[in-house]
């Protein structure tokens, strides 16, 4: 519609004779979109709660939410080549072990191998991480899942995809990590995205 207001033709002309310009339009855009916008995307956030305790996240673009269970969010990638879960659960009664992780991590993706684990950083704390491996009729598979432990409890942040898209998933699941904030030190606080288009 903006670009339309600069079409030298009759749609322009009847745009500008009912009274739209630039600025109406863009305003009533913003508020057609609510909530934050950069550039002419908007962010969308979730949010996680675990009594007084807050977790909000950015929703990648191009990901549907699943909000369903009040326990997890689970993204989905629209052409459903990744899934994204993020979970908030309490502290094992085992206490954060790796170990007790480790098999937290197989016990999600039965059959799975770790191929591989590191340390993720999230709002400050730190836990496990694990990359894992196996096959579905015929096709590799391939989940990155960390486990950070916080004042909230155990977030759990899973990324699930075909091998052969990994790369690209590990991209989006790193995203949304770096993304998360959380209210241990008072009011939940977010901080808004730089804008520099």
């Amino acid at each position: 519609v903006l670009a339309c207001l600069d079409d030298k033709g009759e749609v322009g002309a009847a745009l500008k004779a009912a009274g739209a310009n630039k600025q109406n339009l863009e305003a009533a855009l913003d508020q057609l979109r609510g909530g934050e916008t950069v550039g002419a995307h908007q962010v969308r956030r979730a949010f996680l709660e675990a009594g007084t305790n807050q977790i909000v996240f950015i929703v990648p673009t191009g990901f549907w939410m699943d909000t369903s269970d009040p326990k997890k969010i689970v993204l989905t990638k629209a052409d459903k080549s990744c899934f994204i879960t993020v979970r908030l659960s309490g502290a094992p009664s085992s206490g954060f072990e790796t170990s007790f992780f480790k098999e937290e991590a197989l016990s999600r993706y039965p059959g799975a191998k770790i191929a591989g684990e590191s340390t993720e950083l999230v709002a400050n704390h730190s836990g496990p991480a694990f990359n894992l491996e196996w096959m579905t009729s015929g096709v590799s598979q391939s989940a990155h899942i960390s486990f950070t432990p916080s004042a909230a409890g155990v977030l759990e942040v899973s990324v699930l995809c075909r091998s052969a898209d990994f790369k690209d998933a590990r991209i989006y699941f790193d995203t949304l990590l770096g993304s998360i904030q959380n209210n241990e030190s008072g009011k939940l606080v977010i901080v808004p995205l730089p804008d520099f288009s």
